[in-house]
């Protein structure tokens, strides 16, 4: 019903620069990342961005989650949507 509202969410997230600490997360810990072109990379932290500001992150058991806990789940999770590495 207000898929405007989420479509301008979603374009609003994608527009936010990267993180530089979070770039270089991915660089050290998701191994297909640095064989992606720069368009997939791209496209990779834009959905990373919409996915972070989507969810909630709450650990359960008495885990606390930090940033680096999201950064690595989504990294992981998300990279397999730009394709498989050559």
């Amino acid at each position: 019903m207000f898929h405007w509202l989420r479509d301008h969410h979603r374009a609003e997230a994608r527009k936010r620069q990267f993180p530089s600490e979070w770039e270089a997360f991915l660089r050290a810990n998701v191994s297909h990342y640095c064989v992606l072109n720069e368009a997939e990379r791209a496209e990779l932290c834009a959905m990373i961005q919409v996915f972070v500001e989507e969810k909630h992150w709450e650990g359960c058991g008495g885990l606390d989650l930090t940033d680096r806990d999201s950064r690595h789940h989504c990294g992981t999770g998300l990279s397999a949507a730009t394709g498989p590495a050559p």
